[in-house]
Parts: structure tokens; sequence; C-alpha cells
């Protein structure tokens, strides 16, 4: 059989690691020379798995469509193939592997998959593309996870806010950008905020009366009531700042605007004015909110209960449904045989253990290249900086320039020691994150009953996306890596039904009930 050889990395200091190209070929050529495989071609790019366009390889996958005879497709790694399970690259080559056309092998993982591969084949390489994906997430989860950290001490890493303006707060020390009040802009604050305590301002005239003094955002636009608001209810200016992402709030160790007492002020001005306009926020929470949508419009299903009974239905925000109820234990009632299929036996959960005992060798090879790529940026960073301080003492460069570019290149260098750090965390909650997927997909059926409706939501959201609500059938996919634990568990459970010497056996797979695997 011939073969066609694909290697790739995606950062230039890949390319000198052991991961780099001439070492992928060179271990693929000789898998196959022991495999008896002809190499036709070999293909070297150097690109991300994990981007949507990768214009360099999918010039080389159509090159496959014009072979006639089957063609055994080589990579290092699965993760040579892609880091997304959502790449529509992998279901493209599943599906020519599945009609003979070609069989993918990944040389270091020891996989090979065609037309006849057993369910555990398929299970594993499954979970293998899932934890390639999981890896780059952790790495991006856990640099964002140290910007946290920085808000932990009380530093603001987004733009300053109104009022405030950034500077370098040691240029000796070269120390992270300091928020101070801006000279132009900060007594604007404390006037917003005394004119609407004082009740004879709306927001309104408050925007007008800025626009007409020329005051403008910080983004340089004139204001707008929305603007205003956020002004008004924003904590910073006495001394909380918040952040979304985490829902947190934390004490920031930047100079407050305002006093607390002022701001409270406002806030009591604002909620008295809130109810006599009718308007009262509520937190509306149940299973299916905030990911099941109406299949016909995109609008969000909410919930109404009627005689004692919770019913769900389409918000009918664009006007163009007619609202069709469904009760809550109907919907319910249509998600037993998920959690009934993504159970795993002692068996199944067996095997999936000594899989991830295999793939952890895989993930220590691909921890330590992580490593020696940011040991080599280090070392550029610093070459930098001696040539930056060579300049200096040349006069080639001025005293304010020097500092300018010997700041950016600390950061840099906090950013990547920072990196190096989170990665012996991604190191340990790669097993955490393992041992709660195999606990969910073992106990699922029973957490999920258990649960309130908050944490059923969340359950769901965890499991299910892409969640649509049609003639009061729920639609939806099945997240990573619970697909392939479901594929794996339908496939094995059949394979143990069906017996080939016994013809009166009627083989059938595990029954789907009114749900829908996209």
């Amino acid at each position: 059989m011939k073969a066609i050889l694909f290697a790739r990395v995606s950062t230039e200091e890949q390319k000198d690691a052991g991961n780099s190209l001439p070492a992928q070929i060179d271990r693929m050529k000789k898998y196959c020379e022991r495999k008896g495989f002809t190499v036709a071609e070999e293909y070297s790019f150097d690109e991300s798995a994990y981007g949507e366009k990768r214009n360099e390889f999918d010039q080389l996958l159509e090159q496959l469509n014009k072979h006639d005879e089957k063609i055994a497709v080589c990579f290092d790694k699965v993760d040579r193939l892609s880091r997304n399970t959502f790449d529509d690259r992998v279901k493209k080559l599943n599906e020519m592997a599945r009609d003979e056309k070609i069989e993918l092998h990944f040389v270091s993982d020891g996989q090979a998959i065609g037309s006849d591969m057993s369910a555990t084949t398929k299970f594993q390489f499954g979970i293998n593309l899932s934890l390639a994906e999981y890896y780059s997430n952790a790495i991006s989860d856990n640099t964002k996870r140290g910007l946290e950290g920085m808000r932990q001490r009380g530093e603001w890493s987004g733009p300053a806010p109104f009022g405030y303006t950034s500077v370098m707060r040691d240029v000796k020390k070269r120390l992270r950008e300091n928020l101070v009040p801006d000279p132009l802009t900060s007594h604007y604050v404390e006037e917003i905020y005394e004119m609407y305590a004082s009740g004879q301002h709306s927001i309104a005239t408050i925007r007008d009366h800025l626009n007409n003094l020329g005051v403008t955002t910080r983004t340089g636009r004139p204001f707008h009531t929305s603007a205003v608001y956020t002004i008004l209810t924003n904590t910073f200016y006495f001394g909380r700042a918040y952040t979304r992402k985490y829902n947190q709030y934390f004490n920031h160790i930047y100079q407050p605007l305002i006093s607390k007492a002022l701001f409270d002020n406002v806030q009591a001005v604002l909620k008295a004015k809130d109810n006599q306009s009718g308007h009262v926020k509520r937190k509306k929470t149940n299973p299916f909110v905030g990911w099941l949508k109406c299949a016909n419009c995109g609008c969000t299903v909410c919930r109404e209960v009627k005689r004692g009974k919770p019913y769900h239905a389409c918000s009918n925000g664009k006007k163009i449904c007619k609202r069709e109820y469904t009760q809550e234990a109907v919907l319910m009632e249509q998600l037993k045989p998920l959690f009934e299929s993504i159970q795993l036996t002692d068996k199944q959960l067996e095997s999936i253990v000594d899989h991830l005992r295999e793939t952890h060798e895989y993930k220590a090879r691909y921890h330590k290249e992580e490593l020696s790529k940011l040991h080599a940026s280090h070392t550029v960073i610093q070459t930098k900086k001696d040539n930056l301080l060579e300049l200096l003492l040349q006069d080639r460069i001025t005293q304010e320039v020097y500092e300018k570019k010997m700041a950016q290149l600390d950061t840099d260098h906090e950013n990547i020691v920072l990196k190096r750090a989170e990665h012996t965390v991604a190191d340990t909650n790669y097993h955490v994150t393992v041992k709660h997927v195999c606990l969910l997909a073992r106990r699922a059926g029973e957490l999920f009953e258990r649960a309130n409706d908050e944490e059923k939501n969340q359950i769901l959201k965890l499991l299910l996306s892409n969640a649509v609500l049609k003639d009061k059938e729920i639609t939806f996919t099945i997240n990573s890596p619970f697909d392939s634990i479901i594929s794996f568990t339908s496939e094995t459970e059949k394979a143990t039904q069906c017996d080939p010497s016994d013809t009166s056996t009627s083989c059938s797979a595990p029954p789907s009930g009114r749900i829908q695997n996209c």
C-alpha cells in the first residue's frame, strides 16, 4: 500500500524541538518500513491545528481525492492532525476511512483508523482528540487564571475606566501599568454622581450636560445614556472592581474618585426610579434556561408555571412563532435515554482507565515540548535585553527609548514565566478533569436525578450544546468527550448482545427515544 506522510508544527520553536518536522518524518518512514508501506509523498508545513483556517492543509487533503487506490495517510500523533474536536477535516478523513478510500495511521500513538476498526479503537481515537484539544484549552485557561491572580492582588487588567489614565508605576523598576486619576476627566465622575444623587437630574440630562461641555468617553465618542448609566453603576470608582467573566468583586489598589456613601446614594435613587417605572429584575433559573432555543426563530425557550405545573415555550421575541407549550416533565422524559447511554459499567470504566494510562506518555511528551518552546522564547527575550543595553551604552538609542522597549520585554518575560508555572497547573488539572469526566459518566443519571434546577442546568450545559426545541422535541449535539463515551458504550453493548452464530438473535442499537444526536 502506498503511504502519504503529513508532518506539522505550529511554531518556529517546535521546528528545533523533539517534535520537529524531520523528526516526525523520520518516525513515520520507519513505521512505513515496518508495515511494508511505500512512501509516495511527504508533506511538511507549519500552521495551527486549532484554527478554522488551515489553507495549506486543505490543499493537501484535496490531493487525496485524486488517488484511485487505497492510501495510508500517516501522522505522527493525533494532535498533528487537529486539536479541535469539531474540525470538519477530522469528519471528512473519518468518512474516507469508513468508505475504504484511506487508512489513518498515527505512528507514535499506535493507532490505525479504518473501516473495520473496533468500538474500542474508535473510542480511543475520540479520547485522544479530546485530550489534544483539552491541552490547548488548558494553557489558554491557565493564562487567564494568571490574570485573575493579578486581580486578587488588587491589580486591574482591563482598560482604564473613564476618569482614569494608565501610567508606568515605576519606570526604573519597570513594573506593570498603574491607574491614576486623569487630570482632565476625573472630576467629571464626582460631578456625575452628585448631579444624579441630588434627584434633580436624569441620566438623559447628565448626558446632554456632558456633550454640551464637549466631554467624550474614553474611546473619544460622545456620551450616550448607556455610558452614563455604566459610570453610575461602576463600583470601581469607590474602590471595588468587578470582573464579569468570574462574576467577582475585589478591592483594587488605585485611588477612588468618589466615596462609598455617595455611590450608595446613587444606587438608592436608581432603585427608586426603577420601582416607579415597574422594572423589576428577577433571576430566572430552570434546567433549560440559557441553552435551549426555538428551532424556528432562534429565540430563548422560557418557562411558565400554569396550575402549579411548569411549561416551556418559545419566548417569541421576534413575533414570528406560534407559542406551543410543552410540559417540563415531557422534556425531562426525553433526556432519560441520554443518561442511560452515558453510564459506564465497571468493565468499560476499566478499559477507559487503561487507555488513559497509555495516553499519559503522550501527554508528558506534549508537556515537555511546550516547556521547551517557552524556554526558547525566554532565551530570545534575554538576548534582546542584552542587545538593547549594548545600544544604550553606545548612545545609539535614548534613555527614554531604552526604558520603553525594556518595559515591553519585561512584560513578555513575565508572561513566559507565568505560562511555565501554569503548565504545571495544567499537568495536575489534566488528571482532575479526567477523573471528573469518568465520575460523571458513571453516575450521570443519579447526579441529575438528585440535582436542583440550577445544578441540572449546569449538568446539561456540560453535556449538550446547540440544543433546540421543535414540535415538543429536543435536538442537540453531545459535547466531547461524552459523545465518544456514548458511542463506545453503545457499540460495545451491541457487540455483546449480537451473537453471529445465533441467527435467532435480533441485534439493534439502544433506543434513543425522542433524543436526536446531531
